[in-house]
């Protein structure tokens, strides 16, 4: 078996998304809540918030499963389908193509126009154990042609037990509104923490949290 792509215990995501003038924060919650079965599969609910607008508000809900062979995926409602989100059972200089990655604001050649989410080819570039809450983890660093020449490949990876370098799922982020995850808290330990950042990263109010679950 394959490292777990998602975590097993509850967990907490923080990012910035650093859209001109202010920017705003990005929490996304994984609760311990039961398990979702979905057409025969099991997955874990990820509810996201932003105070883009100044308070906490619900920007987005999705579920996702890692499975045995190392691969990952998330299931969004809007499509009613379930997309690859990373794979672990990859080499360096592996090419993986039809990667679920959200999209801010950003057209290139290979997506076209402003599309949210979209399906992205990404290559391994490396791959290097790194600590991560006083265990030793895999961080595959990627690179595709979807994304700026600066800052990838190093910008972007996949971290065993924890996500991406954007949270649960990736974000192409170009330079007028990048997406960055300042730390990850699972199960109560950090695992992941941009140097320098003090990562709390709790879960939000109670009250908001269950009213987001009760329209889900």
């Amino acid at each position: 078996l394959f490292g777990q792509f998602y975590p097993e215990a509850s967990a907490t995501w923080c990012m910035l998304n650093s859209v001109s003038p202010a920017g705003y924060d990005i929490i996304a919650q994984m609760g311990n809540d039961p398990d979702t079965v979905i057409d025969s599969r099991t997955y874990k609910r990820i509810l996201q918030y932003d105070n883009q607008f100044g308070s906490w508000g619900l920007n987005g809900k999705f579920y996702v499963r890692s499975d045995p062979s190392g691969r990952a995926y998330a299931y969004l409602l809007d499509s009613l389908a379930e997309y690859l989100t990373a794979d672990l059972n990859a080499q360096t200089g592996d090419t993986i193509h039809q990667v679920l990655s959200f999209n801010t604001h950003f057209a290139s050649s290979c997506v076209s126009g402003f599309i949210d989410p979209v399906l992205v080819t990404v290559v391994v570039d490396s791959i290097v154990q790194v600590n991560a809450g006083g265990s030793m983890v895999d961080r595959y660093y990627l690179d595709s042609p979807c994304w700026p020449t600066t800052p990838s490949p190093w910008w972007y990876f996949w971290q065993a037990g924890m996500g991406t370098s954007q949270g649960p799922i990736l974000f192409i982020s170009p330079g007028l509104a990048s997406i960055e995850l300042l730390c990850c808290n699972v199960g109560g330990a950090t695992t992941y923490a941009v140097v320098g950042t003090n990562c709390d990263c709790p879960f939000l109010p109670t009250g908001l949290t269950e009213q987001a679950a009760r329209r889900v």
